[in-house]
């Protein structure tokens, strides 16, 4: 077993430290997740090490990482090998998730749901060393967020590191031991000095005043130093010239190489450090026992371990002697190599400069790191070795091609599969490719137009679902394949799937993506976060959006991340990222280079209304030769052509365009675009007077509305020629019912403007929903005056955060008053939020306050923002989302608050709250859920008895219980009620109950 997966074992002389033991117990009891940080000899492990093994703990897991970690598979890999120690029982359920193609993200997940109803303590030592590994990051907070609640995790690290937990955990789920709790105080200094008969000489109080209790300083002295930084744990590293000077000089030569030639090892046996030209190992080992020296031996001496930090001072001593570490390296690479660890060997078959030793490392590593899609490990691996070398290995040129795709280089892809296809002519004429890898070269095929050719590839592979599901794929999105999504091929449960549900998404099948149990293939997380985005639901698409580490690299979530930047109301954003991502989209393939293109059309027509640039990009794109190979393109140019003309009021050119790109989209079932496409149909036929395509387009508009679940791409089209839905309730006798429900959507519908929460900054969220109270980072912050949480409230509606004048903000939060005393108490409650939240939390420019912070939040404003995304929902889905925006709606806002602006909010709250309510009945209605239906309208009606259309809906469940006397009971009331207000029933309601009584 790897040292690596044990709990280290301390020496016979380590000291119990009750003090700190009591403090870890405690902190592990209370918070699911614990960090340890403190500098490096502050007793970090030792203090862990020793709460595990002295504390009633069921079942401890324990990794200590090193630089191989940094790869997110490897360091997937390791902790799954670390749980499987305490639990054979798991399986290798990452492993396994990680050769069929999953993300590291979703493989983490799905590790830390295999270990529900083990009650287990997971240690993670050393984590400093993937600080720097933003893939390795994200991989281990995909893990922490996943964790059931019967395990805890111990994570210790000589830095803080910022891990993304989740609002569960980020929220009162994580404890602390840092460096002052780490810290001996003179009691225990007194008793460690005892230990080592150092009392007689060193004064405990005098070392802990002068190493501020650094445990490394006071137990080796280091404190003496003249380079020791007073009270800071060694951070200006005396330790390095203490080892120098006392521990190394005290040892003979052969000694001192030993231990420099065998830090290269983590963990040392005498046959290991023979392997490295170390003869006489046992009997050095030996020499070493009972010595007080910075590591470990076991009992007979023929294993040792040394602490970390003299393990990484011996490193350095070895570098110092280029010569002789590379002749380390070099049987370090081999030893590993004969231990069936080629991925390890690697780096010290480079650092050994032997670089054909380094390419039979790599070659034997890449089906390892394939498996585990360690893609950028793979790219750093290869990029050090000649391409003539690569281009003659099949392993290697695989792995350029799993690089390739990864980064959606499709071009580069292409190129890598030609030469594939040669190095693997006896298979190919086999006819029998692995149906994996030929798909992926047919993706790259069809990506540069070579549509023929990848067809052509696909014959090649064995005859399996997942080719048949390959074939699917390419075919659904080639011009001149007769499939249909009809003719769709199931899901399989491997990679190819991800492609399946892009295309999902690409026909509105937005529930498949949105409501069912998410794949974790990377196409197929990223279809979901489009079809988010299509559902209006911006939040989920944007928290998913989180977990890619540089959706930069990736054409795809470029265009999903303009589209919901767009969304969001951040358009300056947006236009910065659709034009820093033409050149990625330019180099990954002339496929993507196109949608990139009809995106910037798009958005060019649609937000800037710039029909000339339009105009030049689309008649570039038609010039294409390449332009009619895929259905996407196919149906979209005409479609923004048809925009141009219709702003440009050439109203039968448009219609002409239109028509082809929604006759086009429905004849393939193609449903995304369709809203767009029947809109703008129905404007350009009105102006052509074509009457009977105007309600043909409009109402494709509302059936794909109806097959998407959602109204959100609808409204958007609406907006944008809001006339179309004018036009079709001025016959309301005749038009569909979802028109009429269209109307309140619309008005609902605004461009928000959304706090930032990619930048790294800390979280701030206004508890102003029966609460009224500030949290950073989900701990709550006393800014001393309840007026500086109002202050606070009131510049981040989404109406003041372009600024609010000094006048105005005196105005409504001082009782109208600007005298000198207003002023004073304004500069307090200013004062007291910069306090709290830092000196630039608020900006004073040119007499205007405005909220300086980017990541904001406000319950009442994330309230608005999801029940304006319920009133979207369209389905069975749209009760379920009516029902969590009514359980965020709270009870009142900002209590206490006397300001008059507060109660108008309450007002609107109180309104808003009651038409969610209305809405719930009717959507409980729709889904045949009668009882439940009147339940909730007899609760409308109660608190808002002049809502007729909540006493028609009473009507109505009356009627289709067969309550007759009930429905003219219900009319009654209502037209009572309305007299209270001098009006009458509707012409609506009185034919309702006309054809109720029939």
């Amino acid at each position: 077993m790897r040292p690596k997966f044990l709990v280290p074992r301390l020496n016979e002389w380590v000291v119990p430290r009750d003090r700190v033991r009591n403090r870890l117990a405690a902190l592990c009891a209370r918070h699911p997740v614990v960090w340890v940080v403190g500098t490096a000899g502050s007793g970090k492990t030792t203090a862990v090490v020793d709460m595990v093994t002295r504390t009633d703990l069921d079942t401890v897991a324990w990794l200590t990482l090193d630089e191989s970690d940094m790869a997110a598979g490897r360091l997937l890999t390791h902790l799954e090998a670390a749980v499987a120690v305490v639990d054979d029982r798991l399986g290798r359920s990452a492993s396994e998730a990680l050769r069929r193609g999953v993300p590291h993200v979703e493989a983490a997940a799905l590790l830390a749901e295999a270990l529900a109803d083990l009650s287990v303590t997971i240690v993670l030592d050393e984590l400093e060393v993937v600080a720097d590994a933003p893939g390795a990051l994200t991989t281990l907070g995909a893990f922490l967020r996943a964790l059931p609640g019967s395990a805890r995790i111990i994570l210790i690290s000589r830095r803080n590191i910022t891990l993304r937990v989740g609002s569960s955990l980020g929220v009162g789920g994580i404890g602390r031991l840092e460096e002052n709790d780490l810290s001996l105080d003179i009691d225990e200094a007194t008793t460690i000095l005892q230990q080592f008969h150092h009392v007689e000489h060193i004064d405990p109080a005098d070392a802990v005043r002068a190493t501020g209790g650094w445990i490394t300083g006071v137990l080796f002295e280091a404190w003496r130093s003249p380079e020791h930084a007073h009270g800071h744990g060694g951070e200006a590293d005396p330790l390095s010239g203490y080892l120098s000077a006392e521990i190394m000089a005290d040892l003979t030569a052969t000694q001192q190489w030993f231990l420099t030639a065998t830090s290269v090892l983590e963990h040392v046996t005498a046959d290991a450090a023979i392997s490295l030209g170390l003869p006489s190992a046992q009997e050095t080992m030996a020499s070493f026992r009972g010595r007080f020296l910075p590591l470990w031996t076991s009992a007979d001496g023929s294993e040792l371990l040394c602490h970390p930090r003299f393990r990484q001072y011996l490193r350095r001593r070895l570098d110092n002697h280029p010569v002789l570490a590379e002749d380390v390296h070099r049987r370090h690479a081999l030893l590993l190599l004969d231990s069936g660890r080629p991925a390890d060997a690697v780096e010290p078959a480079f650092a050994a400069r032997d670089l054909p030793l380094a390419r039979r490392a790599v070659e034997a590593a890449v089906p390892g790191a394939l498996a585990r899609g360690d893609v950028a490990l793979l790219a750093s691996w290869l990029g050090r070795i000649d391409a003539r070398f690569v281009e003659q290995s099949v392993p290697m040129i695989r792995g350029e091609l799993l690089i390739a795709v990864d980064r959606e280089a499709w071009s580069r892809g292409a190129e890598i599969s030609d030469r594939l296809l040669e190095l693997n002519r006896t298979e190919v004429d086999r006819g029998g490719l692995e149906p994996s890898l030929v798909g992926v070269m047919a993706a790259c095929f069809s990506h540069v137009g070579r549509q023929a050719n990848a067809m052509d590839v696909l014959a090649l592979a064995r005859p399996s679902a997942i080719t048949d599901a390959w074939i699917s794929g390419i075919g659904l999105d080639a011009v001149g394949s007769e499939l249909h999504y009809r003719d769709r091929s199931p899901d399989c449960g491997e990679a190819v799937d991800g492609m399946l549900h892009r295309f999902d998404l690409v026909h509105g099948r937005l529930t498949l993506l949105t409501d069912s149990a998410p794949a974790p293939w990377n196409a197929s997380r990223s279809s979901r976060v489009g079809a988010l985005r299509a559902s209006g639901r911006l939040h989920e698409a944007e928290e998913l959006l989180a977990d890619w580490s540089e959706p930069e690299l990736s054409p795809a979530l470029n265009r999903m991340r303009v589209e919901l930047l767009l969304d969001l109301g951040r358009n300056e954003e947006a236009m910065v990222l659709l034009s820093e991502s033409g050149e990625v989209a330019r180099r990954s393939s002339r496929y993507c280079h196109q949608l990139h293109l009809l995106l910037s059309a798009s958005v060019a027509l649609r937000y800037r209304n710039d029909v000339g640039t339009a105009r030049r990009i689309l008649a570039a794109l038609d010039r294409d030769p390449t332009s009619n190979q895929h259905r996407r393109v196919v149906e979209q140019l005409p479609l923004w052509m048809g925009l141009a003309d219709l702003l440009s009021h050439r109203f039968d050119s448009a219609q002409t365009n239109l028509t082809h790109s929604l006759d086009y989209m429905l004849r393939w079932d193609r449903q995304l675009y369709v809203p767009f496409a029947g809109v703008y149909l129905a404007e350009a036929a009105w102006h052509a007077g074509d009457e009977s395509l105007v309600d043909r387009a409009a109402d494709a508009a509302l059936a794909a509305a109806e097959i998407q679940g959602s109204d959100h791409l609808l409204l958007q089209a609406l907006s944008e020629f809001p006339l179309v839905l004018s036009r079709r309730l001025d016959t309301e006798s005749c038009a569909p019912a979802g028109w009429r429900r269209l109307g309140r959507g619309l008005l609902s519908r605004r461009r928000r403007s959304q706090p930032r929460t990619d930048l790294g900054l800390p979280v701030v969220r206004i508890r102003d929903l029966d609460k009224k109270c500030i949290e950073l980072d989900g701990r709550e912050v006393d800014p001393k005056l309840s007026r500086s949480t109002e202050l606070l409230a009131f510049l981040t509606l989404p109406r003041h955060r372009d600024g609010v004048p000094r006048s105005a903000v005196l105005y409504h939060l001082f009782d109208g008053s600007t005298d000198d005393r207003a002023q004073a108490y304004l500069r307090r409650a200013l004062g007291g939020l910069r306090n709290v939240l830092g000196p630039n939390c608020v900006e004073v420019v040119d007499g205007r306050l405005r909220c300086a912070m980017p990541a904001v939040f406000s319950d009442y404003v994330e309230f608005t923002d999801v029940a304006a995304e319920s009133l979207l929902t369209r389905g069975p889905n749209r009760l379920i989302a009516l029902d969590r925006a009514i359980s965020m709606s709270g009870t009142d806002y900002l209590p206490g608050s006397t300001a008059d602006w507060a109660a108008e909010i309450r007002r609107e709250l109180d309104l808003e709250r009651e038409s969610l309510r209305a809405e719930a009945a009717e959507a409980a209605y729709e889904a045949g859920d009668l009882l439940g239906a009147d339940d909730r309208v007899r609760a409308v009606l109660n608190n808002s008895p002049y809502r007729e259309s909540s006493w028609r809906l009473a009507m109505r469940i009356a009627g289709d219980l067969g309550h007759d006397d009930r429905v003219l009971e219900l009319f009654r009331a209502c037209r009572d009620r309305l007299a209270e207000l001098a009006a009458e029933p509707s012409r609506g309601t009185v034919d309702l109950l006309g054809r109720l009584r029939r």
